[in-house]
């Protein structure tokens, strides 16, 4: 299941802050990049509202599509804007953030409303594009598990409506008529009233993400998960144009989601230690790191796409105990039959389970780039 980190989420930022300034990290906050200055395809410094920086790595952790586009020269950019606008986007939301002057009986910390059609809402997500006529929607009560989120009494909720990327009219007034919408269904499923004890509430959705965070088409959780953006078919980690800039971040592997996220830092760093450190010790352990998520990537990857049970299934299947490295090649046993190499990237034919042989032995090359 999923933990909730003790007095809420920005516990973890504040965890990882004080960790990395015990290590020596130094933090520039309020200094907006403007510009990351290239020659002779190397990234020399980063430039921002308050000054510039010489560089010898680059990791950009903002919105992938951001660096690219507004930061980099355009011979620097790894992809065309064609590339970008075919790309297929997983949901943006819109959020409420609500604070009452009262506790709600019998609320729990999750509650999902799929209370209206999952077809309808679906479509107008991925097909149709369009702001959604009865929209099912997520609510939190975090006051229900965590006592230091809202004073004595009260309750602090949060409400999540998924909507499809790139919405024009993002509104006041939209805002106010959807949460009227939610309110009163969980009003009507509660059996209590919500409305009349409002002290507090607040929105953020398309027009913020963009604002706050450059985000693409007002994304919110970066490319959806088809079968061409999935793991190293999604935008790279390393730049194709720029030899030492790297990026992070949900919209490079292995996805979006607050624990994807940070996996591609720990990625990333293994990329930066591979091709600059002079530390062998390091290289090797990052070459593991590496090893353990794309094994643990091409596992989901065949519960997706091959009818397996479960992860620890494909684990069986792929035998990852008989597995063996031998610099960047992976040889793995009991794979599916139809795989071959090409590009640097795993492509597998979709077969019944049972076609799948338990003695074919296929060598995988593989890197994430």
């Amino acid at each position: 299941g999923t933990w909730y980190p003790s007095t809420g989420m920005y516990n973890i930022v504040e965890g990882m802050y004080d960790l990395a300034v015990s290590l020596g990290v130094q933090f520039k906050f309020e200094h907006e990049v403007t510009a990351i200055e290239v020659e002779n395809k190397i990234a020399k410094r980063v430039c921002t509202r308050k000054g510039n920086f010489e560089a010898d790595v680059i990791i950009g952790g903002a919105d992938y599509h951001h660096i690219e586009t507004a930061l980099l020269p355009a011979a620097a950019q790894s992809y065309s804007a064609a590339y970008w606008d075919s790309r297929v986007m997983a949901p943006s939301c819109l959020i409420y953030y609500i604070g009452l002057n009262k506790k709600l009986v019998g609320a729990q910390h999750h509650t999902l409303f799929f209370d209206t059609s999952f077809e309808v809402h679906g479509a107008e997500i991925y097909t149709t594009k369009t702001w959604p006529t009865d929209p099912l929607f997520y609510m939190s009560v975090v006051s229900v598990t965590d006592a230091t989120s809202a004073p004595e009494g009260h309750e602090n909720i949060f409400l999540l409506m998924p909507v499809a990327t790139g919405l024009a009219g993002d509104t006041e007034e939209v805002r106010e008529k959807y949460l009227d919408q939610m309110l009163t269904r969980i009003e009507k499923q509660l059996g209590q009233s919500v409305k009349d004890a409002i002290v507090y509430k607040r929105s953020f959705a398309q027009s913020d993400f963009i604002l706050d965070y450059h985000a693409f088409k007002g994304n919110a959780y970066g490319l959806a998960n088809t079968l061409l953006q999935t793991a190293v078919l999604k935008p790279s980690c390393r730049s194709k144009k720029v030899k030492n800039l790297f990026y992070t971040g949900q919209l490079t592997v292995p996805g979006p989601g607050v624990p994807p996220s940070l996996i591609s830092g720990e990625v990333v760093a293994g990329q930066v230690v591979k091709h600059y450190s002079t530390n062998k010790n390091q290289q090797s352990k990052m070459s593991n790191t590496r090893y353990t998520l794309f094994t643990n990537a091409l596992s989901k990857f065949l519960v997706d796409n091959l009818n397996a049970t479960s992860i620890d299934h494909t684990i069986e299947m792929l035998r990852l105990e008989e597995t063996v490295i031998s610099g960047e090649k992976v040889t793995f046993v009991d794979v599916v039959p139809h795989c071959f190499r090409g590009n640097n990237f795993l492509f597998a034919l979709h077969v019944p389970k049972s076609q799948i042989k338990q003695t074919s032995v296929h060598e995988i090359e593989h890197e994430f780039k």
